[in-house]
């Protein structure tokens, strides 16, 4: 998860809380719950796999879009102090090697 770089790691009951959660928004996206998988320690070895295979490829109109999002976000930070003390965070800690490994 993202936020740990900034935030304390969750416990692993809070982790398993927080995949039980996310998995009632996979069916906003039609994402039957038998697809996916079952805990956080699945889903983890899932996401892994997927991210050291093939499967996932960036295509064109992904780096548009990309792009599109990453252009609003310089925008929003360049103007909001919430974006900015974030980002502080985030140099601090990688300037104080406090930057933690993805689980």
């Amino acid at each position: 998860m993202a936020y740990t770089i900034v935030l304390p790691a969750l416990t692993p009951e809070e982790r398993e809380r927080y995949y039980a959660e996310s998995r009632l928004f996979a069916a906003l996206f039609g994402i039957p719950q038998a697809s996916l998988p079952e805990g956080w320690a699945a889903f983890s070895a899932y996401t892994e796999a997927m991210a050291q295979s093939d499967t996932l490829t960036v295509t064109d109109s992904a780096r548009a879009m990309a792009h599109r999002l990453l252009a609003w976000y310089r925008h929003l930070a360049s103007n909001s102090s919430l974006v900015q003390g974030i980002n502080g965070r985030v140099a601090s800690a990688a300037a104080a090697g406090g930057l933690r490994a993805p689980l």
